[in-house]
């Protein structure tokens, strides 16, 4: 159950963090070639 949750609390963290990020460099318009490149 531990285990499970940690994953899920990790997975959804990663995203709404790389979301975020995301948002936050496009919003003052920087460009990171390693995020458009994948």
């Amino acid at each position: 159950m531990k285990k499970k949750l940690n994953w899920k609390v990790l997975f959804y963290l990663g995203l709404l963090t790389y979301f975020l990020l995301s948002g936050i460099f496009a919003f003052f318009g920087v460009e990171i070639p390693f995020l458009y490149k994948r």
